[in-house]
């Protein structure tokens, strides 16, 4: 399909007797790009043996062992973050175990990743969408409206956000976060800010995305 590392994260709990282990195993002898990484979420049956079999048969069917059960959310997200950090996936999607959509539609998805401009619609509550096209020297954002989600105020109303739309590009990057990082105090009970927020943006923009983790998170 393409030379771009894909990874598809399975989340898994008691999928032993329903797992399709041959139509993995032909795929990944198909197409040599795309990886499975299993994540057994603390299954109750043998869901992990039969993962550990699988993986025997094809070197690209890898498995992450949860040993408790967080639920499927929590089992994509920690595959997601599996795969790119200790896996370096260029592109990473998740496909459910029971195979409600055929694996046959993944090399479209692929395609459409890897070769196509993204349309992305935003809508925010406060906090801003940056991003940083490629060839680009300065943050961009799309300001969040001025409302807040949630709270205890009564008679709010039917409150309206504004959708907002831009096309990236391949190698084009965004950041999302939330007020905890512009609020959060140092020892000196000073704001980190939301400039120092862009201005670290454009100091670690270059490096791998599980390496900007790291010093973000410092």
């Amino acid at each position: 399909m393409n030379n771009r590392n894909t990874i598809i994260v399975v989340p898994c709990y008691n999928e032993s007797q329903r797992l399709d282990c041959d139509a993995f195993v032909a795929f990944a002898e198909k197409y040599e790009d795309v990886s499975f990484l299993f994540v057994n979420d603390g299954s109750r049956d043998n869901t992990l043996e039969v993962l550990n079999a699988l993986a025997q048969r094809h070197p690209r069917l890898l498995v992450l062992d949860l040993e408790q059960n967080g639920g499927k959310a929590e089992a994509v997200r920690r595959g997601m973050m599996h795969a790119a950090t200790e896996l370096q996936a260029d592109f990473i999607g998740f496909w459910d175990a029971d195979l409600a959509t055929p694996l046959s539609e993944i090399p479209r998805f692929v395609h459409i990743a890897a070769d196509h401009d993204y349309k992305v619609v935003f809508c925010g509550a406060k906090r801003p969408l940056y991003y940083v096209p490629t060839d680009a020297t300065e943050v961009q954002q799309l300001k969040g409206d001025r409302k807040s989600i949630g709270g205890t105020q009564k008679k709010r109303g039917n409150v309206q956000f504004t959708d907002q739309e831009i096309i990236l590009h391949s190698g084009d990057t965004m950041f999302l976060c939330s007020d905890g990082i512009s609020d959060q105090c140092d020892h000196e009970r000073k704001k980190f800010g939301s400039d120092r927020f862009v201005n670290m943006i454009l100091q670690y923009r270059n490096e791998p995305m599980e390496r900007q983790g790291d010093l973000f998170s410092k």
